[in-house]
């Protein structure tokens, strides 16, 4: 499988759209600042938008990114085989400003970003895109039911976990082809 990051100053949408307009691109995961129409890249600059939509027509996309799936979402699944994975609200998590940098670092900012990334590692394992956003719901449900026994300890912070966590459960969604899948 070829996997590409673009990350930092190659999230751009020159890279974006030269890989993603490659026929054989599968998968396509967006992460970054969005809204209803748009995900932005390196310096919040539109990478994806209604503009160049089409090139996640018949691909798998999650985006990882405030409100991307109401419009852009619904575009790219338009009339194709694909899917698009997305949050219908504001994608958020907890953290710790002592992790700020490395926030995969900060047990509170994991309960949100692991569910997040198990939707990313079960559709590179092959698993449909139902099954892989069936299986991030569950682990935030699981992370939900911890939080809340630690909630009841009195343990401090859990409570805003918890309703960011929620926020993310609740805007999950789905939509397009759910049995969509890279093998």
């Amino acid at each position: 499988m070829d996997i590409r990051d673009l990350d930092e100053d190659r999230a751009n949408k020159i890279n974006f759209e030269s890989f993603a307009g490659k026929s054989n691109t599968k998968i396509i995961f967006l992460n970054g600042h969005g809204n209803e129409d748009s995900v932005c890249g390196h310096k919040d600059k539109i990478i994806v938008s209604n503009e160049n939509v089409g090139l996640l027509k018949d691909k798998i996309t999650y985006a990882r990114a405030c409100s991307a799936s109401t419009v852009l979402g619904k575009k790219a699944v338009e009339n194709n085989k694909g899917s698009f994975i997305g949050y219908s609200r504001p994608f958020s998590f907890w953290i710790n400003g002592n992790w700020s940098a490395k926030p995969l670092n900060d047990k509170g900012a994991g309960y949100c970003l692991y569910p997040s990334n198990e939707v990313v590692f079960f559709l590179m394992k092959g698993k449909t895109s139902a099954e892989a956003h069936q299986r991030s719901l569950r682990m935030m449900e699981e992370n939900m039911k911890m939080l809340f026994r630690m909630n009841q300890r009195n343990e401090p912070g859990t409570i805003g976990i918890l309703e960011t966590l929620w926020n993310n459960y609740d805007g999950q969604v789905l939509l397009g082809n759910e049995e969509a899948k890279i093998g």
